[in-house]
């Protein structure tokens, strides 16, 4: 009973801290969402601007869409400025949008 306050229930309570707005869990997080709402096969739908130096490039993500995966028909509209944040990888561009798609949909729906 003593380990398991001391520190198993500590382990998991600071995982479920870390793992709360973390960027790896955002894509799951917002297909998890949309699949509860709409109960369809979800895709998204990423247009990635690249620019800065061959060498060093920067990449944001826009223009999200969230398209129904059998009909490829658009579920949601998302606003056009909707996009991320500068980052030196494509994929850190694309899990920001996904969080910033996320928090949009959770503030319209309540």
């Amino acid at each position: 009973k003593l380990i398991e306050q001391k520190i198993i229930k500590r382990f998991f309570e600071d995982l479920i801290s870390l793992t709360k707005d973390s960027k790896i869990l955002n894509k799951n997080s917002l297909l998890e969402f949309l699949q509860e709402k709409f109960k369809r096969n979800i895709s998204i739908r990423l247009d990635f601007e690249k620019g800065g130096f061959e060498h060093d490039p920067i990449w944001i993500a826009k223009n999200p869409q969230i398209l129904d995966k059998a009909a490829r028909e658009e579920l949601v509209e998302l606003p056009l400025d909707l996009q991320s944040d500068e980052f030196r990888k494509k994929k850190d561009a694309e899990k920001d949008i996904y969080l910033k798609i996320l928090h949009h949909l959770k503030a319209k729906s309540k």
